[in-house]
């Protein structure tokens, strides 16, 4: 008989910060799931990580007067503190840093391009680095130009 198998994620934060009660949360629910899976009979792959790229870390680590680098080594450790001490049963722990999934990304990328799908091109735009998402001219306007979340004027790119 074959075995079934199950792969179940979490959204990856950005360590730009401490854990909290959200990031919680989402460990919580897709362990609920991972163990239940596993009492059903699958073989679970539970992945989890952190995001160390970005805006967002880049600025934090300046900041800090650090690299990006330097200030993401520092501070994935409390993501998988909290993982331990919610005794989370991820089977994996995966940083964006991390060089075999640097390796896997410039893989398939490098497919995605031979395969025509990654071109490049230009785009202009509003953008609210505090959503991490571009808005439309309407949104731009509608708000007088001001992220109504962040309070913080979007830039045009």
């Amino acid at each position: 008989m074959t075995k079934k198998h199950a792969y179940i994620t979490t959204a990856i934060p950005y360590v730009n910060g401490l854990p909290h009660v959200g990031h919680a949360m989402d460990y919580m629910l897709a362990d609920v799931w991972a163990r239940y899976s596993r009492q059903n009979g699958r073989e679970v792959r539970f992945q989890a990580g952190a995001d160390e790229h970005g805006n967002k870390i880049a600025a934090k680590a300046a900041s800090q007067n650090q690299t990006p680098q330097e200030y993401v080594d520092q501070t994935h450790v409390n993501f998988k503190k909290m993982i331990a001490e919610l005794n989370i049963s991820v089977t994996d722990f995966i940083r964006t840093t991390d060089a075999h999934h640097v390796a896997a990304v410039q893989y398939i990328w490098q497919k995605l391009v031979e395969a025509g799908y990654i071109y490049k091109g230009s785009y202009e735009g509003w953008y609210c680095q505090g959503c991490e998402a571009f808005v439309t001219d309407k949104e731009a306007a509608d708000n007088n130009g001001v992220c109504p979340d962040h309070q913080t004027p979007h830039i045009s790119v």
